[in-house]
């Protein structure tokens, strides 16, 4: 039985894991500093989505995901990208857990999973100036931030899934 097989046999683990990695994920991406002249920031909740990822597998990572990065939106007042966030995100941990499964290093998994963000929101930026809400000049001068984002979040992110790796193998926490 694989890791991923295993992490969702007790549904009280796996409810506790939800809950704290969506806070961990509401948390981490409130710590950030802004790099854009949109409302982008550089944080470390990318980061631990690729976390949420490796340690709770399945569909609920993209929950966890989801929400956790959808409530800094709601907390920060950015409420015009509440949908788009939690699409957003969810994709990214769903297509990362699907790859995670079938690529021999994390590292892969979360670049080409990472990818849905920077491309995610231009979509979504891009939406929002069809109904005036956004410009899509803005949406077009984020892009490149939210690739250095990206970058950050996968490069982080792997770092860290490195780490609970070593942890899982010393202790076997899950």
């Amino acid at each position: 039985m694989s890791n991923l097989e295993t992490k969702q046999t007790n549904p009280v683990r796996l409810l506790v894991l939800c809950g704290l990695f969506t806070a961990l994920i509401a948390v981490c991406t409130l710590i950030g500093f802004p790099i854009a002249a949109g409302q982008g920031y550089l944080n470390p909740g990318d980061a631990l989505i690729h976390a949420a990822v490796f340690v709770i597998g399945g569909w609920q990572c993209a929950l966890v995901a989801g929400l956790g990065s959808m409530l800094t939106d709601l907390m920060l007042g950015y409420t015009v990208f509440l949908p788009g966030t939690f699409i957003i995100k969810a994709c990214m941990a769903l297509v990362g857990m699907l790859l995670l499964k079938r690529c021999k290093h994390s590292f892969t998994a979360f670049a080409i999973a990472g990818i849905v963000v920077p491309f995610g929101y231009f979509c979504y930026e891009a939406l929002l100036s069809l109904f005036k809400v956004w410009s899509i000049a803005v949406a077009v001068y984020d892009l490149p931030w939210n690739f250095v984002q990206y970058v950050f979040g996968v490069v982080l992110g792997s770092v860290i899934v490195s780490v609970l790796k070593r942890v899982n193998r010393s202790v076997g926490l899950f």
